[in-house]
């Protein structure tokens, strides 16, 4: 549950900056800050860095289902009374014991007094919950090449531009440890299980004559156009060239990223 589409804010509180497989990296602990305690904490502050989410749960909206009915959670109930009762109880428990302030502002909650129905999401959120049903991306629909959606995220990142694109477009898949741990995944394995890092359309191609893929991760006044094709042949070896140009003078096979909020376009790959 989110009710903002970045899932933030969201931030760890510890004394212990360690992850499962290490510890926490400098990039991470600067922005570290030392707050004060929590009322379970025995008076001692704690650590609060910037958190990480494997996924985006606003990518599924809130979903409530009647588990006696619907076992296999396939129709989401859209019931204000007792979405209202659930949220309320929601509430009582992150009252309770003492939650940091950013998860009632991240679940679209109170803080203080009665929730009302206009804290309720389910029906902001139903294009999302009927969209996370949708299956993943198939990897034949999707041109091949040494920097395409098939290749490690390693690979990607290790190619200049190939890191400018994918910080431009998927900020949360790079920020924090995932990176690292998904790092020989490539990104149509990442957008299967990952669901939300990815916008979901970004991770689909487009229908025909159209771009591959058609990302807006910023909303109706934001459109951007990412193409992925396979490599040209004519690239140079040891890796392919990076180079500006106009989008009448495109080559048959690129990969392209350009925000058509100006229509500039941005490098691609040739």
């Amino acid at each position: 549950m989110s009710a903002e589409q970045t899932n933030q804010p969201l931030y760890e509180h510890t004394l212990m900056p360690t992850h499962m497989r290490g510890r926490f990296t400098p990039a991470e602990l600067k922005n570290a800050e030392l707050v004060p305690p929590f009322s379970f904490t025995k008076e001692v502050p704690l650590v609060k860095v910037p958190g990480h989410a494997m996924f985006n749960p606003y990518a599924f909206g809130t979903l409530l289902h009647d588990l006696e009915t619907d076992p296999e959670q396939q129709h989401p109930l859209i019931d204000n009374e007792l979405e209202l009762r659930m949220a309320s109880l929601l509430t009582d428990l992150l009252r309770t014991p003492d939650a940091p302030r950013e998860q009632y502002v991240r679940l679209g909650l109170p803080e203080s007094g009665p929730v009302a129905e206009a804290h309720l999401l389910p029906w902001t959120q139903s294009p999302q919950a009927k969209a996370s049903t949708a299956p993943p991306p198939r990897p034949e629909d999707f041109p091949t090449g040494p920097l395409s959606v098939h290749a490690p995220l390693r690979d990607l990142l290790a190619h200049t531009e190939g890191e400018r694109i994918l910080r431009t477009h998927f900020t949360a898949l790079l920020d924090g440890p995932f990176a690292n741990m998904a790092a020989e995944l490539s990104l149509l394995r990442i957008a299967a299980f990952a669901v939300g890092l990815i916008p979901p359309t970004c991770s689909r191609p487009s229908p025909p004559n159209s771009p591959p893929w058609t990302c807006n991760p910023a909303g109706p006044a934001r459109k951007d156009t990412v193409e992925e094709h396979a490599a040209s042949p004519a690239a140079p070896p040891g890796g392919n060239d990076v180079r500006e140009t106009t989008p009448s003078a495109r080559p048959k096979y690129h990969t392209h990223v350009q925000d058509t909020r100006d229509g500039t376009p941005a490098p691609y790959w040739e």
